[in-house]
């Protein structure tokens, strides 16, 4: 089986765009997608899965506050940040994340970002 991505939106037409170019760019993984930060932590609480796609605009919290509780359950998760603000790349840098896609996002750009992961 290929490996397990999460993708984190609140927004339900970006996280369907999201999972669809995720979809194109990694055929073989199971791609699971979350509205809520909360069920998408306790998925990965269980299930550890292998790469997180985050939006950094979220109603409950933040997208670098959801990856930082990712890293801390698996410091060896892929954290990719998608927003449409260049703004938060300083955090994102802080907090060594391994992607950034500006969208919107495309199979390409998601297909770059895991290839750098790998």
């Amino acid at each position: 089986m290929g490996k397990t991505i999460i993708a984190v939106d609140d927004e339900r037409l970006a996280l369907e765009g999201l999972l669809s170019a995720i979809h194109k760019a990694e055929p073989g993984a199971n791609v699971l997608g979350f509205r809520n930060p909360d069920e998408a932590l306790e998925y990965a609480r269980v299930n550890h899965p292998d790469v997180a796609f985050l939006d950094m605009e979220l109603r409950t919290t933040t997208g670098i506050e959801v990856g930082k509780k990712l890293r801390k359950m698996n410091d060896a998760i892929g954290i990719i940040f998608q927003t449409g603000f260049r703004e938060y790349m300083d955090d994102a840098t802080r907090m060594h994340a391994n992607g950034y896609i500006l969208k919107p996002v495309t199979a390409e750009k998601v297909q770059e970002e895991l290839t750098k992961l790998a």
